[in-house]
């Protein structure tokens, strides 16, 4: 394929893909939902026009954001879609949010309207007060509520559906690359998360990316013939990306609303997936399992995959699978790729062929090359207009720290050999990658402070078996003079006011904090270094220990 041929396809957005597979082959399986049914083209799309029109009759208008707030669900890329179709932006909730994530993320979304899952509705009612701009809450319809006093209208899914008409297609307008595609929370470092404006572009240039060196290879270039096992969430870009790589080749897609370790292969078999895209402690976990004579028995062929070092070798030997790895960010989309494990296990592979065309550099901290096998940041830049995010949303300042001279700033150290081959080194500063959530120290610090009984806290991660870049979440806590606080009582505190994934492992208790001289700043690279000992509380020990024998 010819380099204009595939810009002119690639310029194809997912809206119109589906939208026109619809049209051309209506009964087309597009999706098998795990444990349900399957999801014709046809079916999809109308579900889409539906939504399109439920969300116009309740005033959302072109330029407007809509939150999003649910549980995993298929039919939330439904709504997606339908959004892109009116020009309305989303900004999808991780359901575990609550408390002052939840109300920093309703801020900073500025949407009038969310879509929110009964179970989620009295945790938006706990923090609608900071966030006054919303308006009208629709609730899904697969769930009681409780009446309350609310400053905001409620509707029910069946009422903004009772009685729709059909939209005029004629009235709806395909999203262009540089319309916003959707609004992205990714995790604040020395402050609170930022919300990512991901152009569909971005979207787009996920959709098409590949390698000169794979173009002739049939296990990464997916068909009609293949199927694309998901499970990441809508919320993170992993899931929307999925979803795109799997309809820019036309190949269907197996749906299963969360990763389980125990149906994964299971799942593979019995819908036959091809390809998938897994992070690496669920390589961990799955290479935990006892061996089975059959674990070679299945049909998929390749799997997409972070950086995870010799686990990587050890799970293509006992699966029988191949693995690309690579490096990828909410910002940026997927740059960095390798050949299907014809590089080092650590490699995050070479700068993927375009377009768009990605230019990369590790740098200094005032912006020069350094050497190849020297640490810097990562800095990139495209060719093509709006195949990286268009800012932060509502932070101007941080959004030109970003982008200064005219690179985006990635805040992740990586460096180069020789050869070309990206590595992947460390994560942002005070960022903690944790089961493939991005955790910000900033966020967990807060909730940590928030008992009376804490004087100061820091936030760090704790390396784990599970791969590089995985970590648990560890707290060094300062207590108040003369407070009686336990670990076994912080961490019963926290485990109901934080997002799950955010609640600390390990907790150890100190008397005070490093600080440099100059600013007082707590140098959390000491903290770091400290290994687990005595003084180390461990939830996961904890938690082994209430369960009954």
């Amino acid at each position: 394929m010819g380099w204009l041929e595939q810009n002119k396809i690639r310029r194809t957005n997912l809206p119109q893909i589906i939208a026109e597979r619809a049209a051309a082959t209506p009964h087309e399986v597009m999706a098998y939902l795990v444990d349900g049914d399957s999801v014709t083209y046809g079916k999809f799309q109308q579900r889409v026009l539906d939504w399109a029109s439920a969300l116009r009759r309740q005033g959302v208008h072109e330029g407007d954001h809509v939150v999003t707030f649910t549980e995993a669900r298929f039919d939330a890329y439904a709504l997606w879609l339908a959004l892109a179709w009116l020009g309305a932006v989303e900004a999808p909730l991780n359901p575990a949010y609550r408390g002052g994530i939840l109300a920093h993320a309703l801020r900073m979304s500025d949407g009038k309207l969310a879509v929110v899952s009964p179970a989620f509705l009295n945790r938006v009612r706990d923090v609608v007060a900071e966030a006054p701009g919303l308006e009208t809450v629709l609730v899904l319809d697969d769930g009681p509520i409780e009446p309350a006093a609310d400053p905001f209208r409620i509707i029910r899914e069946g009422e903004a559906f009772a009685g729709l008409e059909p939209i005029d297609p004629t009235t709806l307008v395909a999203p262009q690359p540089h319309h916003i595609a959707c609004i992205i929370f990714t995790s604040g470092t020395t402050g609170p998360s930022k919300a990512v404006l991901v152009p569909w572009g971005q979207m787009i240039a996920a959709g098409y990316l590949g390698r000169e060196d794979q173009a002739n290879d049939d296990q990464f270039n997916m068909s009609e013939s293949s199927v694309f096992y998901a499970f990441f969430p809508v919320f993170h870009m992993s899931g929307r990306y999925g979803l795109s790589i799997a309809m820019a080749r036309a190949a269907k897609v197996a749906y299963r609303p969360i990763f389980s370790v125990d149906r994964f292969w299971d799942d593979v078999r019995q819908y036959r997936c091809t390809h998938a895209q897994i992070l690496s402690p669920m390589k961990a976990f799955l290479l935990n399992k006892p061996e089975r004579p059959d674990d070679r028995d299945h049909t998929l062929i390749a799997i997409l995959g972070g950086p995870a070092g010799p686990i990587v070798q050890r799970f293509m030997e006992r699966f029988g699978v191949r693995v690309r790895m690579g490096f990828g960010m909410t910002e940026i989309g997927g740059p960095l790729g390798t050949p299907w494990m014809a590089t080092p296990p650590q490699s995050c592979g070479k700068p993927v062929v375009g377009p768009p065309g990605y230019e990369l550099r590790i740098v200094d901290e005032n912006d020069n090359p350094v050497k190849p096998g020297e640490s810097g940041e990562l800095i990139v830049r495209t060719d093509d207009p709006w195949a990286l995010n268009a800012g932060y949303y509502k932070m101007p300042e941080e959004t030109a720290k970003a982008w200064r001279n005219g690179w985006f700033h990635t805040g992740d150290v990586l460096r180069v050999d020789d050869n070309g081959e990206y590595y992947f080194v460390d994560r942002r500063k005070d960022c903690i990658r944790r089961r493939g959530e991005n955790i910000s120290s900033f966020e967990v610090e807060n909730y940590v402070v928030e008992h009376a009984q804490v004087k100061e806290v820091a936030a760090v991660p704790y390396p784990t078996d599970f791969g590089e870049g995985e970590d648990e979440v560890k707290i060094f806590v300062v207590p108040r003079p003369g407070a009686p606080l336990s670990p076994e009582a912080l961490w019963s505190f926290l485990s109901t006011r934080m997002p799950k994934y955010m609640v600390p492992r390990f907790i150890e208790f100190t008397d005070a904090l490093p600080r440099t001289e100059a600013t007082e700043r707590v140098q959390k690279v000491k903290l770091k270094a400290l290994v687990n000992g005595a003084r180390t509380w461990d939830a996961g020990e904890y938690r082994k220990a209430k369960q009954p024998a």
